[in-house]
């Protein structure tokens, strides 16, 4: 993701925090970005990070403390926070972990709750050449969509969607891509050079990838995008962020 992408996200998930808010937490918070972002723009809101990484806490980049933990075990009471958000966070969670986190956020949230996640996304996997594991490249678990994010909280009710990100989905030719280099030639699903393999840990270290592999894909990818710009395209968005809202007992 890129920075003016990133700029774009924060603008829009802020603009749901409801003015009337004064606490907020950010589950699963990485490196505090986002809380960086609230302290810009609003002084007057208290905010806490949650994040399970010590690496990202260590890196921190907001005045915001930043307390270490679980997404599925939140060491808060019931009702704690006005506003409790969870960004680019959900899709990661594995099986058990995914419904545990989604009613920590429930418990702990006394007004709103706050998602934001990958939109439509479609699932791309590749293939370890070590152990054969196929796995997302960016350890994606579940994809998202305007149906599915209505239902995933028994106690609030789905406020309002933001479509965040705008970009040109060429639809056709990501189809014929799928069939051609996906099914036939394979490049798709080869391990990028950030991956780890979450079965063997196997890492394409930048030293390892041969310099003619990396020109023969400079090609490949130059070749793509010119055959892209050929197709029909649709405008679509990279991300759909939701606010929910507690329902009255």
């Amino acid at each position: 993701m890129n920075n003016d992408q990133e700029l774009i996200r924060f603008k829009d998930v802020y603009s749901l925090i409801p003015t009337s808010a004064s606490t907020v937490l950010d589950v699963g918070c990485g490196n505090g970005a986002f809380l960086k972002y609230l302290e810009d723009n609003n002084s007057n809101i208290i905010s806490i990070g949650y994040e399970r990484s010590q690496t990202a806490i260590a890196n921190k980049v907001c005045k915001s403390q930043i307390i270490a933990g679980s997404a599925d075990r939140i060491e808060y009471p019931d009702n704690s926070f006005d506003v409790v958000l969870a960004l680019e966070v959900i899709e990661h969670l594995p099986f058990g972990i995914y419904e545990s986190s989604l009613k920590e956020l429930q418990r702990i949230a006394s007004k709103y709750i706050i998602i934001s996640v990958p939109f439509r996304e479609r699932q791309r996997l590749i293939k370890c050449p070590y152990c054969g594991c196929s796995f997302s490249p960016y350890y994606h678990l579940r994809s998202f969509n305007e149906k599915t994010m209505k239902t995933i909280f028994e106690g609030f009710e789905l406020l309002k969607f933001s479509y965040i990100s705008k970009y040109r989905d060429y639809y056709v030719w990501n189809f014929l891509k799928r069939i051609w280099y996906a099914k036939i030639i394979g490049i798709e699903k080869k391990i990028p050079v950030s991956s780890l393999c979450p079965q063997c840990g196997f890492h394409m270290a930048a030293s390892e990838t041969p310099v003619s592999q990396e020109s023969h894909q400079n090609h490949i990818n130059k070749l793509k995008s010119r055959l892209r710009m050929l197709t029909p395209y649709r405008n679509t968005s990279i991300w759909l962020a939701c606010i929910y809202q507690k329902r009255c007992s």
